[in-house]
């Protein structure tokens, strides 16, 4: 999301298309169509995840792995993939590794976060996943992606709401939906706040679950760092080109806020981001002052409107929000345990013995009564760092690996399951 806010029950990036000068003319709005007052105190389960998180200095435990299955909708207009609307696979996992770069703290740029900022600095202990099955448990043929060919290019955001979303989407219990379209107008890209967050700045309900997910620009998914497509290098889209709008826009999805919220007014209810009084745009701005005398804004936080190079954290109490959102709300605290990246359709238990867990230097899996098994290892950034066809049994060297959490999936012809695996020396 890059430009003025309209908050109605979704929260919209109001980037425009056109000129520098047309972004800037726009006005934040608010649309009272969410039921129900605005939530002027926070839950306690907020609190109890702040201080959770500030006794142990922004880090997460190891064995709070949250996994978010993403499912990608991409509405082409028949070209071939890779090419323009019908955006390639690699981009789209691109756009996956810096969701989990952005969100773990691991974001190469994360250093360039000014001082003051760093020591507020928070982290969410999530997985972002493309979705493995479809909802009757089978295989979809890409992962994560389903693609849609449709004679509209450009696409009204009443239009996406009202028409696509309700039609295309994949149970929100199991999925987040996130539809890819020629031109969002007027935006780069938009997403709903939660339901029945009980946090402060959110209502009870923002409308139709039916039309839970996120909305994006096709030239704003995935990064020119890591993926070199055509569509990540246009000069126009410069501000937007690293994979920050959906890092931004799940953040609504997980309950947060603009940095520049009502102004100097209430801010985003977090108060280790000072409120600012306009979004940040075009530029770094770091000089920029916040509301309060002699203190500096925090270009750099992902919920502001600055461009996609500039940003690079989310704070303590950011994450405590997003925390308190995945563990409380309908369809949120779903997700967490979402069947469609783990299917055990074998009784595991039974079938593989894996061990020892936490591991050192060798992690031992041994197999009874299992057919053409692969093993794959993923690191918390999701990329993948081991596979193997397995026989019997498998050792799997982990001396060189680094200490913490890791995902080992086993898939057999008919079925797959994941495990947390912690290495620990």
């Amino acid at each position: 999301m890059k430009k003025k806010l309209f908050l109605t029950y979704w929260a919209f990036f109001l980037l425009s298309h056109f000129s520098v000068f047309a972004q800037e003319e726009q006005r934040c709005r608010e649309f009272v169509k969410g039921e129900g007052k605005v939530n002027s105190e926070n839950d306690p389960l907020y609190y109890q995840f702040l201080d959770k998180i500030q006794r142990n200095d922004g880090r997460q435990e190891e064995d709070e792995l949250i996994v978010i299955p993403l499912l990608f909708h991409i509405m082409h207009s028949g070209e071939q993939i890779g090419q323009a609307t019908n955006i390639s696979h690699e981009q789209i996992v691109s756009q996956v590794r810096v969701l989990n770069e952005d969100y773990s703290g691991q974001n190469p740029d994360r250093g360039n976060a000014r001082p003051q900022f760093q020591k507020v600095a928070g982290r969410l202990n999530v997985l972002f996943v493309l979705a493995k099955l479809d909802s009757a448990g089978k295989f979809l043929a890409e992962e994560g992606v389903i693609r849609m060919k449709s004679e509209k290019y450009r696409w009204t955001s009443d239009e996406i709401e009202q028409e696509v979303m309700p039609k295309t989407i994949w149970d929100p219990t199991k999925y987040l939906n996130i539809w890819v379209f020629g031109d969002v107008a007027q935006y780069y890209g938009f997403a709903r706040f939660p339901d029945q967050s009980g946090l402060a700045g959110l209502r009870n309900s923002y409308g139709d679950p039916m039309s839970d997910g996120i909305a994006l620009d096709h030239d704003a998914v995935g990064s020119y760092l890591y993926a070199n497509v055509p569509q990540l290098q246009n000069p126009t889209r410069t501000t937007v080109n690293q994979g920050r709008t959906l890092t931004h826009e799940i953040g609504h999805t997980f309950g947060l806020l603009h940095t520049f919220e009502d102004g100097c007014l209430t801010g985003d209810y977090c108060d280790d981001t000072p409120p600012i009084s306009s979004s940040t745009q075009r530029t770094c701005q770091l000089e920029r002052l916040a509301c309060q005398t002699g203190q500096l804004a925090m270009t750099e936080n992902f919920m502001d409107y600055t461009p996609d190079r500039c940003l690079n954290i989310f704070t303590q109490q950011q994450v405590a929000r997003m925390k308190t959102v995945l563990q409380k709300c309908p369809r949120r605290k779903e997700l967490t345990s979402s069947f469609v990246v783990s299917l055990e359709k074998e009784n595991f238990a039974e079938k593989v013995d894996i061990y020892p867990n936490p591991v050192e230097h060798e992690l031992n899996i041994q197999f009874f009564d299992l057919t053409d098994k692969e093993c794959k290892v993923f690191n918390n950034l999701g990329k993948q760092i081991y596979q193997e066809k397995a026989v019997d049994s498998l050792r799997i060297q982990t001396s060189l690996w680094a200490d913490g959490l890791y995902i080992l999936q086993i898939k057999t012809a008919n079925s797959f399951f994941t495990k947390k695996i912690v290495v620990q020396k």
